[in-house]
C-alpha cells in the first residue's frame, strides 16, 4: 500500500469547524503507520502546481467542492495513496481492513441504491484509494482534463441531481460532475468497466448511516449499536449543522465525544442540573477523574468534561485540572489496561454492567461482544511486557527489537499510557498561554482536601469524601526500579514534566509537590 492520506481544508485546519478537526484527529490517532498530509489553499501548489496550470484553474469559475474534486484526482494520479474528505471520520484503522479491498490498486465505496431509489452515480468520491499508474485513476484524470478544457463553470453550490441534463449534453455547472465523468467512462471506455468490476464493493450506506438517521437526533439503540460495534470503518459526516442542537444526547456527540458509561448510569440515579455552563473539567486519564465526576453527580451537578480529546481553548470557559505524580500515573495506566485484558467476564450480564461490577463497563462490554477489550496489537504489547516496571526498563533494553516494542506501547496513540499530563496540556503550553482561565488545579495525592477547597470556590456543599471508583482489585505490581524510574523521567521529560514545570512556575503546585513528582 502507498501509505499516505491526503486531507484538505482550503481555509486551513486551524480555521476549520470543530467536526472537521475531530475527523482529522481520528485519522491521525487510528493510523500511526500512515502519513497524514494536511493540505490547504496555500500548500496545494507545492503538490500539484503543474496540474493547476494544465487544467487552467485560474480561468475557471469553480466551487470549493468542485476544486476539491479536482485536487483529489490530481493527487492520486501524481502520488497515489488515499484521499479522504475532511468530514470523514475514521472508526477502524486502515491497516485492519483496507488491504483486502485494494488488490486492483483502486477502491471507493459504491452506490447500489439511494433513499430515493436508483443512484445517479456509481461511486462515492469522499474516500478514494488509488495507486500511481492505476488504469481507473489515469482514465478519470484524463476525462477531467478534457472536461476542464471545454467547460468554464465547474461545480454548483448545492448537490442537486442533474444526470438527465448531463446525458442530454448540458455539461456546465454540475455538482456531481466528477461522479458523472466516472459513469461516462464505464459506458465508453472498453477497459474501464472491467477494471471497476475487479474492485470489491462496499456500499456507502454504512458510512452514511449517521447522516441518514440524523446526526443531531437523540441516541437510539440502533445508532449506539452501529457505533459501538464499528459496523462501518468510516462515517461520512457534515459540518453544516446547528451548533445549538449539538448536545450530549445526540448521535453525533456520542461518536465525536463518547461519554463514559458511568455518566449514563449516574444520570439514571441523580437529577442532574448544569449550573456551571462555562466550566470545563480537563479529565486526564488515571488522575481520579471518574471519582470526581461522580462526586459532582452526587450533588446533582453535571460537570462538562474533556476526556481522551485535547482541550480546545475557549476564552469564555474556565478550566479545572486534576493531576498526579507522572510515574504513578504511568503505573496506573499500564495496570488498568493489563487488568482489563485479563478481566474474567464469566457470570456477568452484558446488559447490567456497572462501575461496581466491572472495571470499565464500555471496555468489558466490548470484550464480551468481540473477545478483546482493546485493539489486538495493544493487547499483545501489554501482555508481552507483563508489568509496568518491565515496560519502563525495556525503554533502554540492549535488544533493539524489545526497545522498539517498548516505545511502540509507550506511544500507542489511543490509550492512557501515551495520553498523559503533557498530552492534555500540550506540554505545558495550555497552562502558559491560558493561565488566567484556569480556575483550579487539584492533585490525586490530596484529592479530598482539594475537593473541599474547590467546593468553597464553587459555592457548593462541602464535606463529601471522594470514594475511589473502578478500583483495580487485581494483584498487579506497582514497583518501579531505579532503572525504570530513570527511563520514565527521560521519556516524559519534554511532555508530562514540562507541563509539571509550568504548573509549578504558575503557582498551581507547591515546591514539595513538585519535588515529590520526580520520585515514585
Amino acid at each position: 500500500m502507498q501509505k499516505h492520506i491526503f486531507i484538505l481544508w482550503l481555509q486551513g485546519f486551524d480555521k476549520a469547524p470543530f467536526l472537521v478537526r475531530k475527523c482529522l484527529a481520528s485519522w491521525i490517532e487510528k493510523n500511526p503507520s500512515w502519513k497524514v498530509i494536511c493540505l490547504d489553499n496555500d500548500s496545494l501548489e507545492d503538490y500539484i502546481n503543474d496540474d493547476i496550470k494544465a487544467f487552467n484553474l485560474a480561468d475557471k469559475a469553480i466551487t470549493y467542492a468542485a476544486k476539491s474534486d479536482f485536487v483529489r484526482i490530481c493527487l492520486l494520479k501524481k502520488y497515489g495513496g488515499l484521499w479522504v474528505d475532511a468530514t470523514t471520520y475514521c472508526t477502524i484503522p486502515l491497516d485492519d481492513w483496507l488491504e483486502n479491498y485494494i488488490k486492483s490498486g483502486f477502491f471507493s465505496f459504491s452506490y447500489k441504491t439511494t433513499p430515493k431509489g436508483q443512484p445517479d452515480r456509481l461511486i462515492s468520491s469522499w474516500f478514494l484509494y488509488g495507486e500511481k499508474y492505476n488504469l481507473i485513476v489515469d482514465a478519470w484524470y484524463q476525462a477531467a482534463l478534457i472536461y476542464f478544457k471545454t467547460i468554464k463553470t465547474i461545480g454548483a453550490p448545492t448537490p442537486v441531481v442533474s444526470l438527465e441534463r448531463w446525458n442530454q449534453g448540458d455539461k456546465e455547472g454540475h455538482y456531481f460532475w466528477f461522479h458523472y465523468l466516472f459513469g461516462d467512462l464505464c459506458k465508453v471506455d472498453s477497459n474501464f468497466p472491467n477494471e471497476w468490476g475487479r474492485v470489491p464493493k462496499i456500499s456507502e450506506a454504512g458510512p452514511h448511516f449517521l447522516q441518514r438517521s440524523g446526526m443531531l437526533n437523540g441516541m437510539t439503540k440502533e445508532v449506539k449499536n452501529h457505533i459501538d460495534t464499528k459496523k462501518s470503518p468510516v462515517y461520512k459526516l457534515s459540518y453544516r449543522y446547528n451548533q445549538n442542537d449539538y448536545t450530549p444526547q445526540c448521535s453525533l456527540h456520542y461518536l465525536l465525544e463518547p461519554n463514559l458509561s458511568f455518566i449514563n448510569i449516574a444520570n439514571t440515579i441523580y437529577q442532574v442540573r448544569d449550573i456551571f455552563p462555562n466550566l470545563r473539567f480537563i479529565h486526564i486519564g488515571k488522575c481520579g477523574g471518574t471519582s470526581l465526576l461522580m462526586a459532582f453527580k452526587d450533588q446533582g451537578i453535571k460537570l462538562q468534561y474533556l476526556h481522551l480529546t485535547k482541550p480546545e481553548f475557549n476564552p469564555e470557559h474556565q478550566y479545572i485540572i486534576w493531576i498526579r505524580n507522572p510515574l504513578r500515573r504511568f503505573v496506573s495506566a499500564y495496570n488498568f489496561s493489563a487488568a482489563l485484558i485479563s478481566f474474567n467476564t464469566s457470570g456477568l450480564d452484558i446488559n447490567k454492567l456497572t462501575i461496581e461490577n466491572s472495571l470499565a463497563p464500555a471496555r468489558i462490554r466490548h470484550k464480551m461482544m468481540h473477545g478483546h477489550s482493546f485493539e489486538s496489537e495493544y493487547e499483545e504489547l501489554v501482555t508481552y511486557f507483563q508489568t509496568a516496571n518491565n515496560l519502563a526498563e525495556s525503554l533502554s533494553h540492549i535488544d533493539q527489537s524489545i526497545r522498539a516494542k517498548a516505545f511502540r506501547l509507550m506511544n500507542y496513540p489511543l490509550e492512557h499510557i501515551s495520553k498523559g499530563i503533557g498530552w492534555y496540556l500540550t506540554n505545558g503550553e495550555f497552562i502558559k498561554n491560558h493561565n488566567k482561565n484556569i480556575l483550579f488545579v487539584g492533585k490525586v495525592e490530596t484529592i479530598n482536601a482539594d475537593m473541599e477547597r474547590l467546593s468553597i470556590i464553587l459555592n457548593i456543599p462541602s464535606g463529601a469524601k471522594i470514594e475511589k471508583i473502578r478500583e483495580n482489585n487485581q494483584s498487579l505490581s506497582s514497583y518501579l526500579s531505579p532503572l525504570a524510574v530513570n527511563n520514565l523521567l527521560s521519556f516524559y521529560q519534554e511532555t508530562d514534566y514540562k507541563a509539571i514545570r509550568e504548573l509549578y512556575a504558575c503557582g498551581w503546585i507547591d515546591e514539595k509537590t513538585f519535588q515529590s513528582y520526580w520520585e515514585p
